[in-house]
């Protein structure tokens, strides 16, 4: 180790910084050595630095830069992985093509010819109203629809509100409103249906193309092909 210093403590070497594409705030194996010989130069003479002192910084940092390698390739391990995966996914994905999916939703689009409302209630309401919202969670009016049961109901809505307004085209959301005699709340759960036409993947995440809508993979309540239920 004497030996070491002594070669350390020669002719003084001017090192000159150049510029490359590492991240300023990164120091590598050369760096480190740089400045670990530049702080034995100008230790005191008097207080040299200690040799275990000397070999603990080396061997830590060569633990430190051997731990960083191996993250980083458990990274990349890790990414091809997770892209093997979401592959795989979205070749299953690819086997609802064509077929009908019944998902949750809460939206539903008025156009010419008003909208249609799809729902389950848990029982037979004694009062039903449907309040739409616009894209900015605004109340925009509310309707009260006719033959309402227990179980699923579809709802074609022509489009015209309580007050007589008619309501312009666009997307909406709504929430269903029900109460028994007794003027109790019914659960409600809002639901839509269509044909799949596309699958995709967003930030790993399986998304079904219906009409002109992408449904995420966890809202899916069956899938039906010919008029038979699939799943569930």
């Amino acid at each position: 180790m004497l030996s070491t210093i002594e070669r350390i403590n020669g002719p003084q070497t001017n090192y000159t910084q150049t510029s490359d594409n590492k991240n300023s705030s990164e120091v590598s194996y050369d760096d480190f050595m740089k400045l670990l010989v530049t702080q034995l130069r100008y230790q005191d003479p008097m207080n040299p630095m200690d040799n275990n002192e000397f070999i603990n910084q080396t061997t830590n940092f060569t633990q430190l830069e051997q731990l960083t390698s191996m993250n980083s390739s458990m990274g990349k391990i890790e990414q091809s992985l997770t892209s093997k995966n979401n592959n795989e996914n979205l070749l299953t994905a690819a086997s609802f093509l064509g077929k009908e999916i019944t998902y949750s939703s809460v939206n539903t689009e008025v156009d010419d010819n008003g909208a249609v409302f799809k729902f389950n209630l848990d029982s037979t309401p004694a009062d039903t109203k449907i309040q739409l919202y616009d894209s900015l969670n605004n109340l925009v009016g509310e309707f009260t629809p006719n033959n309402i049961n227990k179980g699923e109901n579809i709802i074609e809505w022509d489009g015209i509100l309580d007050d007589g307004t008619k309501i312009p085209k666009g997307i909406y959301t709504y929430n269903v409103q029900a109460v028994n005699n007794m003027g109790d709340s019914i659960k409600a759960w809002t639901f839509n249906k269509g044909t799949v036409s596309g699958v995709s993947q967003l930030n790993g995440s399986l998304l079904f193309q219906v009409g002109n809508q992408q449904v995420s993979y966890d809202l899916i309540y069956s899938v039906s092909e010919k008029d038979k239920e699939i799943g569930g």
